[in-house]
C-alpha cells in the first residue's frame, strides 16, 4: 500500500508539474488554483502513506518561503507563482529533494538563458518561464533516484 501512494505522488506531482508548466509557457503567469490543488492532494496522499510529521513540514517549506521572500524583495523578478509552486513541493519532497530540484531547474534555465543570449540574440531583459524548468528538473531528479 505504500508503495503505491509514493507512485500515486510522483504521478501527481509530475503532472501537476506538467500542467503548471504549459500555462506558464503560454500564458507567461501561473494562476494560483493549480499549487494549491497540487497542494492540497500532497498533504492528503503524505497523511495517507503516515509520513506527514512536524519536522517535515517545516523543513520542506522553507525553500518556497525563501522564492516567496525574494519575489517579494525583488518586485517580482521572481513571480510569486513560482513560490507558490516551490511551497507546494514542500508537500511532496523533502526539503533536500527541493533544494536538489532547484539547482537542476536553475542550472537548466541558465543554460537556456544563455543559449537565447549567444545563439537568439535576445537581450538580458527577455524573460522566461522558470516552472518547465522545475518540471524538467524534477524528471531530471526522479530519474536519478530511481523513483
Amino acid at each position: 500500500m505504500q508503495e503505491n501512494i509514493i507512485i500515486i505522488r510522483s504521478v501527481i506531482l509530475l503532472a501537476g508539474l506538467a500542467v503548471i508548466a504549459v500555462e506558464d509557457l503560454y500564458r507567461k503567469e501561473i494562476s494560483t488554483i493549480w499549487p494549491v490543488i497540487m497542494g492540497i492532494a500532497g498533504v492528503l496522499l503524505s497523511v495517507a502513506a503516515g509520513e506527514w510529521n512536524e519536522w517535515r513540514f517545516l523543513l520542506g517549506f522553507i525553500p518556497g518561503i525563501l522564492v516567496l521572500s525574494a519575489a517579494w524583495l525583488t518586485n517580482e523578478t521572481i513571480g510569486y507563482g513560482d513560490g507558490l509552486v516551490i511551497l507546494c513541493l514542500g508537500c511532496f519532497l523533502t526539503g533536500r529533494e527541493i533544494m536538489d530540484l532547484c539547482v537542476a531547474a536553475i542550472t537548466l534555465a541558465g543554460i537556456t538563458a544563455l543559449f537565447l543570449l549567444v545563439i537568439m540574440r535576445k537581450g538580458r531583459k527577455t524573460e522566461i518561464p522558470f516552472v518547465p524548468f522545475l518540471f524538467a528538473g524534477c524528471i531530471i531528479i526522479k530519474c536519478i533516484q530511481g523513483g
